[in-house]
């Protein structure tokens, strides 16, 4: 007999009650078979078999997440935004706060956007701000676009590039939550992670090359009163800052931590 934790039954029972495309409160008072048409009927339990037995993700399967408060389109072939990344958007709002004021008209740039979800978070909170957004995947751009779009902003701009290549203009503000899994710790994800783009998770160095690409060229790219601010791995705190602090002098540094008093956000900024 297969026995289960109180939170893998919880999150078993979200998944269902996401791929039934109904809420938890219709779910558990009304949702019966006496309620739905036959197409419906199938359609989930279409959507339940891909789930369970073939290890998709249940946001390609609903095509939707939501993440910050706002509801996502979401496609196979884009990265799924995770709810640990709320983290990265919060402490930037707050750092942000300390060194600007709210009539501060920043210029933010973000690498590595897929759904958008991090820039439009931002770009929600402050109108006048002007925010870049890049990616390589062309797929995750057209999401991106049709995110902002459908969440009602419009001061982003989303453009293809690889890392800096097609980047111009300096910035107050760079954010970027990069792929940073080695290869041997993605060949031990389970099969609905790896159900995701590979490029969006898998970074050369053991997991760092982005943080070093990010570091060394963004000396370029920011003001003299900046904030540089990365979501990083749990273990990845101290070899990152180490990084950075051998690109910037005279920055201050501070870490953040998730739910699970894990390492989760670090931050490099000069005011």
């Amino acid at each position: 007999m297969n026995y289960y934790s109180e939170d893998q039954l919880d999150i078993f029972q979200k998944n269902i009650i996401l791929i039934c495309s109904t809420s938890s409160e219709e779910f558990w008072l009304n949702f019966n078979l006496e309620n739905i048409d036959s197409n419906r009927y199938f359609n989930i339990c279409d959507k339940i078999k891909k789930h369970f037995l073939e290890k998709q993700p249940v946001s390609y399967l609903t095509k939707k997440c939501f993440f910050n408060g706002n509801s996502f389109e979401i496609q196979p072939g884009v990265f799924i935004p995770q709810h640990d990344t709320e983290i990265l958007v919060s402490k930037t709002l707050e750092l942000i706060s300390e060194i600007w004021t709210c009539d501060d008209k920043l210029d933010i740039l973000e690498i590595g956007t897929g759904s958008g979800n991090i820039s439009i978070s931002l770009a929600k909170n402050n109108n006048i701000w002007k925010i870049k957004s890049l990616d390589i995947n062309k797929k995750a751009l057209s999401v991106a676009r049709n995110n902002a779009r459908n969440l009602n902003v419009d001061n982003i701009i989303f453009f293809k590039s690889d890392v800096f290549s097609n980047v111009q203009g300096k910035f107050d503000v760079i954010i970027s939550n990069p792929p940073y899994i080695g290869i041997e710790e993605y060949n031990h994800l389970d099969s609905y992670t790896k159900a995701q783009p590979k490029e969006a998770l898998v970074a050369d160095n053991n997991g760092y090359w982005f943080y070093q690409e990010i570091a060394e060229k963004s000396r370029f790219f920011l003001k003299d009163k900046f904030l540089l601010i990365f979501e990083i791995g749990y273990k990845q705190q101290d070899e990152i800052i180490k990084i950075v602090l051998t690109c910037f002098s005279d920055i201050k540094v501070k870490n953040f931590y998730d739910n699970s008093f894990q390492s989760r956000v670090v931050a490099f900024y000069r005011f």
